[in-house]
């Protein structure tokens, strides 16, 4: 990817591709065992592809509507402190981030607040990597970051168990979102 030779589709095209060459060489993969694999990726693609499909519309209609602008006018009306706006947008971000993927909170969230943080002179890049931030921080925040589920999938740990030992994670990650928010060139340095 950062060579420019892939994009990040193809990318995870190459690398499932040498996944199974190389399952297939150390005989850990069988060709019985490609339908279940096919099986278990559609299941999966199955449940986030319509989430993306339906936040394009979504996302559509409230530009349409003015939603954004109506938006930006709300909350510049409640205050006008950026900090204090910079916290509500994590606020928001971290709840869209627990119950949400990433793509569908990107379509949605970002063209409603982008206008809101350009409002408080917040770049655009700075905003993007905010936000990715900020969203990471919702998929590990208990009781419903999705990131939970997929861990107490794969270890068959009760969901609780794992609770208690992320909130360190999730505490740092705050500081860090507050930061890059506060401080745009922590994100900005390289431009």
């Amino acid at each position: 990817i950062y060579s420019g030779i892939f994009t990040p589709t193809e990318s995870a095209a190459v690398a499932a591709l040498s996944a199974i060459i190389i399952g297939f060489f150390q005989r850990t993969l069988k060709i019985k065992d490609i339908p279940k694999i096919l099986e278990t990726s559609a299941k999966v693609s199955g449940v986030i592809v319509p989430i993306i499909a339906m936040s394009l519309p979504l996302a559509q209609t409230l530009a349409s509507l003015q939603v954004p602008q109506a938006f930006v006018s709300f909350m510049t009306s409640l205050t006008s402190n950026p900090y204090l706006i910079i916290v509500i947008m994590i606020a928001i971000l971290m709840i869209a981030g627990c119950v949400m993927e990433t793509t569908p909170n990107i379509v949605i969230l970002a063209p409603l607040l982008l206008p809101l943080a350009q409002e408080i002179g917040m770049n655009e890049i700075h905003f993007c990597i905010f936000m990715v931030t900020a969203l990471g921080i919702g998929f590990i925040t208990p009781p419903l970051g999705l990131n939970l589920f997929v861990v107490s999938g794969v270890t068959q740990v009760p969901i609780i168990s794992i609770s208690r030992y992320v909130f360190p994670f999730v505490l740092c990650m705050l500081v860090i979102a507050l930061m890059i928010g506060y401080f745009p060139w922590l994100s900005l340095w390289l431009l």
